[in-house]
């Protein structure tokens, strides 16, 4: 009847069905990459966007209260920041700007970002080559735009060429904490649009704004828009539950204040195409550790519409994703700033909710997000401390054998009683050996008699499969864990244990586990099972995360020392009550 162990074995190997069966149900319509997905914006591409996929000049004219002319606001037209782009401006295909953290290049077609990479992540421990969130590659890309749409007259939209700073490349200079770069359009009514990207040292976060000068003769009124696109995602590579970037959520994420934070697979986008309007949202393409995401003003009204693109001749299929504002007038003479913020970059947990609520939310956690946020927040609390993530595993291990010390002592108590009665229960077996239900009736009499609770150590074990579960979603899902090393051999603890070491001492941790843990009650093949479980689990665990096995093996390591120490306990009090 100490099946513990085998209901361990069962309890892991049914709720690791689930949660992959579940996940990749939820995942199902989007084709998962196991690498950074590489983006396109390059409008001179087979994949530019045809003229209508412009959104419509009266896309917005449900609006009926349009903006009082006389309140617009005037740009910071006093700019003090050091090192600024030349203000002469030049035609030219493309302009490159590097940070501290981006490399960027911007092209002239609707000076829209055609090029994104991440200076301070790199694509593996051996590759070291930048992450690319935005680059041209085919069918696979996703394309971050914005323009204006004017109801009478003309603006630039994402399809317009705009004139920019001269020089090839412009940069954040050492002890520069902000670059503007401006792109100027004009127009012969006179009006003129000056795009403008403000970069920040150490941010991912990029400020777009428009400022629109109207120097025609009549007032001017805009559309404001921000799409997202994306091509058809590339086909899993693995959908193993050991390979968390197979098993990412690759695609459209919307938040709004009242369904929060949700998904909207690719499938939906062609049969339920959205259309709602609200504000104090915002818009995401979502990839394994890193995501796009169009983050307008705090209390800007949008209409936000989801659309699918079919191929033709000039464009392969597209899902489209887009933020419509309500109209902007600009009256004759006067300026008007449209600003909105286009974060590239990955999904850092504990700054992101401070650029939009619930941004944070990017990373998906699934089912288990009850489980894996509260221990993140653990584990970084942990690492603010130690400074490495596999120590703060381990006194996460610490942690929870601390707060769960006297279960595991009833656990292994009730596993000494049963070692004790092991004679008598042998002996039920012989007075009935082919009678099943009076040995079971037997067995439970003398388990009272006894006062022993077989089922006392299933508690313990049940607390530990949750945890251990929330920790393979915050090691498959956290960048922070991402390329993070522990000691010598271990450099990515996201990584499985290139030399086989955590696995190999999980498993001879669990074999001396089992044969101090009495199997009393047990039959042959529940014996075999156990007997063969330890090999099971050091071949199942050198596919998983090294810092998961760290987790797990640690654990077991602690468990078993504290087994020994708890039944060597019991024992001795045994014996001398015996003496006495």
């Amino acid at each position: 009847m100490n099946n513990t162990r085998l209901l361990f074995a069962f309890a892991t190997a049914a709720l690791a069905y689930i949660l992959l069966t579940q996940w990749q149900q939820e995942h199902a319509p989007l084709a998962p990459v196991a690498a950074p997905v590489a983006l396109t914006t390059d409008t001179t591409s087979a994949t530019s966007p045809a003229v209508g996929e412009l959104p419509g000049q009266n896309s917005a004219a449900a609006v009926t209260a349009l903006p009082d002319a006389g309140a617009q606001t005037t740009p910071n037209t006093n700019i003090t920041e050091p090192n600024l782009p030349d203000p002469k401006m030049a035609e030219g295909a493309s302009v490159k700007i590097e940070t501290d953290v981006f490399e960027l290049t911007i092209n002239l077609t609707g000076a829209d970002i055609s090029t994104a990479k991440l200076k301070t992540y790199t694509v593996s421990l051996t590759d070291k080559t930048p992450v690319a969130l935005v680059e041209n590659n085919d069918l696979h890309w996703i394309k971050a735009q914005t323009g204006l749409i004017a109801q009478i007259g003309a603006a630039p939209n994402h399809l317009s060429t705009y004139q920019a700073p001269m020089g090839a490349a412009l940069s954040l200079q050492a002890g520069q904490k902000v670059l503007e770069v401006p792109f100027v359009w004009t127009d012969a009514s006179g009006v003129t649009v000056r795009k403008i990207y403000r970069l920040e040292r150490g941010s991912f976060a990029i400020g777009v704004r428009f400022e629109v000068m109207n120097e025609s003769s009549a007032a001017l009124t805009l559309f404001p828009y921000r799409q997202l696109q994306q091509g058809e995602p590339a086909k899993p590579q693995s959908t193993f539950f050991a390979s968390p970037a197979g098993l990412a959520y690759v695609g459209t994420a919307i938040y709004s204040p009242d369904e929060r934070f949700k998904k909207f697979p690719s499938g939906s986008f062609a049969e339920e195409p959205l259309k709602k309007t609200f504000a104090g949202g915002w818009m995401a393409l979502l990839q394994h550790h890193f995501f796009v995401s169009w983050i307008p003003e705090k209390n800007e009204s949008n209409e936000y519409t989801t659309a699918f693109l079919p191929a033709s001749a000039t464009s392969t299929v597209a899902y489209l994703t887009r933020q419509t504002a309500a109209p902007q007038v600009v009256a004759a003479g006067a300026t008007l700033v449209l600003p909105a913020t286009l974060y590239i970059g990955p999904k850092l947990q504990n700054s992101l909710n401070a650029l939009a609520p619930g941004l944070a939310k990017v990373v998906d956690y699934g089912y288990v997000t009850f489980l894996s946020e509260p221990l993140f927040k653990v584990l970084n609390w942990l690492h603010s401390v130690v400074g490495n993530w596999g120590w703060a595993i381990i006194l996460v291990v610490l942690l929870l054998k601390a707060l769960f010390y006297k279960l595991s002592e009833a656990q292994y108590r009730s596993g000494a009683k049963m070692k004790a009665i092991a004679p008598k229960i042998a002996e039920l077996k012989k007075r009935f050996p082919d009678d099943n239900q009076k040995f079971g009736m037997a067995q439970m009499e003398l388990f009272k008699k006894e006062k022993v609770n077989p089922l006392a150590g299933c508690f313990p074990i049940l607390i530990q499969i949750p945890v251990f579960f929330g920790l393979y979603w915050v090691l498959a899902e956290s960048v922070e864990m991402r390329q993070a090393p522990f000691l010598f051999w271990i450099k990515d603890l996201t990584a499985s244990d290139p030399y086989f070491v955590l696995p190999v001492l999980n498993g001879l941790t669990m074999f001396l586990t089992s044969k101090m843990t009495p199997m009393t009650g047990m039959d042959p093949m529940q014996q075999k099972i156990m007997t063969y479980m330890p090999l099971v689990f050091a071949v199942m665990m050198a596919f998983f995360p090294a810092g998961l096995v760290l987790y797990w093996t640690f654990n077991g390591v602690l468990g078993l020392a504290q087994q020994y120490y708890i039944t060597r306990k019991i024992e001795n009090e045994a014996a001398l009550k015996h003496a006495h």
